[in-house]
C-alpha cells in the first residue's frame, strides 16, 4: 500500500477517495444489518452525493480539464447523482423493496464495479492499493 501517492494529489482527490471508502464501508454495514434496521439512513446519501459530485470533476490525470478527457466512469458518476433521489423518494413513500433495489444497484454499479476498474494498472488507486 502506497498512501504517499494519494497524499500528493489535490484535496478534491483526497475528498473523493475518503467519500468512496466511507460509502463502501457504510454500504457493507447497511447491507449486512438485519432487515428493517437502517444503521445510518441518511449517511448513505450524505456520502454518495459528495463522492459522485467530486467524481464528475476528476479526470484521468486528476486535474480539471476539457470534456474529451472524461472516461465512462465519469458518466456513471453523473448517472448515479441523477438516480440518487429516486431511492430516497421510494423510502419516504414506504416502498422499501424499491429503495433497497435502487441502493444495491448504486452500491454495486457506482461504487464496487467502478472501484475495481479505478484500481487498474497505472491508475492512482492502483498505485495506492497494489503499488502498481
Amino acid at each position: 500500500m502506497n498512501l504517499a501517492a494519494l497524499w500528493a494529489r489535490p484535496p478534491v482527490v483526497l475528498f473523493h477517495a475518503a467519500a468512496a471508502i466511507g460509502a463502501v464501508v457504510l454500504g457493507l454495514v447497511q447491507d449486512t444489518a438485519p432487515r428493517g434496521h437502517a444503521a445510518a439512513p441518511r449517511s448513505g446519501t450524505g456520502l454518495g452525493q459528495p463522492h459522485g459530485g467530486s467524481g464528475t470533476v476528476l479526470l484521468r490525470d486528476h486535474q480539471p480539464a476539457a470534456w474529451p478527457q472524461y472516461s465512462w466512469i465519469h458518466l456513471i458518476a453523473v448517472v448515479a447523482l441523477l438516480i440518487l433521489p429516486l431511492p430516497v423518494l421510494a423510502a419516504r413513500r414506504g416502498r422499501i423493496r424499491s429503495h433497497r433495489t435502487f441502493m444495491l444497484g448504486l452500491y454495486c454499479g457506482a461504487l464496487l464495479i467502478t472501484g475495481v476498474f479505478a484500481m487498474g494498472s497505472g491508475s492512482l488507486m492502483g498505485q495506492v492499493v497494489f503499488g502498481l
